[in-house]
């Protein structure tokens, strides 16, 4: 099926202008959005969370919707490339939950799919919800949740030819001007090492039970700290973890 992906960073023009730095974006993704409808191609927008606009998403969901988007994929900011300019409008861990909690509760009555991207932990999220943690209910969950997939059926392929596992993760497991595609992705080390991350994670992340559909968002990890494997600075779960053990600590 054919899609057209738009971005939009808010559903309030000024909002959406000064993410872009452009003044008359918002009018111009609009007529964008009008002629994607009016041809009858797939509508998918995509949303990056930042702290410029949090205050404005549920808005701009309730509006993707009502535009009769069948996708909405909801990046959260990473602090590579470009992002890294701005590493200070990145989500903390607060803003993280946040962010699963909103995407959890806009999806019950919207039609519009919502997808996180570089926000794994949306899924460990919806399965503490229902109590999920461990047993044969968690192992069945990972076979439908695979969290974050850089490197395990998605990669990132430059223009110069350099296979990254995404566009998060910025090394190179080879190059397919050098290698074949084929050997990079089921001999290279990194992909070895992130199809088999649930015994190569390090940190938080290496002891969390929720690593097979999670696992982490490795372009956060590698961007403060240089390692691909070691734990995501803004997961929230080991926190909600912590102050459960506290307040039952406290109960006791």
């Amino acid at each position: 099926m054919v899609c057209n992906a738009i971005s939009l960073d808010a559903a309030n023009p000024d909002i959406h202008d000064f993410i872009r730095n452009k003044p008359g974006s918002f009018a111009l993704t609009q007529r964008a959005i009008e002629a994607t409808k009016k041809a009858g191609i797939l509508l998918q927008i995509n949303t990056t969370a930042m702290e410029y606009n949090m205050e404005y998403l549920p808005a701009l969901i309730e509006f993707a919707d009502k535009c009769g988007a069948g996708i909405m994929l909801m990046y959260q900011l990473v602090a590579v490339g470009r992002g890294e300019k701005i590493e200070k409008a990145t989500l903390k861990k607060t803003a993280n939950k946040y962010l699963s909690e909103l995407i959890s509760e806009k999806q019950k009555t919207a039609t519009t799919i919502i997808e996180p991207v570089a926000g794994p932990q949306y899924w460990p999220y919806l399965l503490e919800k229902c109590s999920i943690r461990s047993g044969l209910p968690l192992a069945l969950a990972g076979k439908v949740f695979h969290g974050c997939s850089a490197g395990r059926g998605f990669v990132y392929i430059k223009a110069n030819g350099d296979v990254w596992p995404c566009p998060f993760v910025e090394v190179s497991g080879g190059n397919v001007r050098e290698k074949s595609f084929k050997e990079i992705y089921y001999e290279g080390q990194i992909f070895k090492n992130l199809r088999r991350r649930e015994s190569k994670l390090k940190g938080a992340c290496g002891k969390c039970n929720y690593k097979t559909v999670c696992g982490g968002c490795r372009g956060r990890a590698h961007a403060y700290s240089g390692d691909y494997l070691e734990e995501d600075p803004r997961c929230y779960l080991r926190e909600t973890k912590k102050h459960g053990q506290e307040k039952n600590q406290t109960i006791k």
